[in-house]
């Protein structure tokens, strides 16, 4: 399966919190597309059949901690139209 490199970074280490991509589907819960962790930055390893996900600015990150385990806090990623 072959995947494209995205880099990322993260705004703070002194929480307890972790961070994953979400691919937004209508009508259901929204599958994660990969996941973070704790690392303040990196790269991500999106698959090919989430590409077209991500130029249409359908994937977006939630960041989960402790005191919110549903979701404290969600960054859309804007598509390659939207950033212009």
């Amino acid at each position: 399966m072959s995947r494209t490199r995205r880099p990322w970074r993260a705004a703070s280490s002194r929480l307890t919190w972790t961070v994953k991509l979400h691919k937004e589907e209508k009508g259901s819960a929204c599958p994660v597309v990969a996941l973070l962790g704790k690392d303040r930055r990196g790269e991500i390893a999106i698959r090919n059949e989430d590409l077209d996900s991500l130029l249409s600015g359908s994937l977006y990150f939630t960041l989960y901690t402790r005191g919110k385990p549903l979701g404290a806090a969600r960054a859309q990623i804007l598509s390659v139209n939207d950033s212009e």
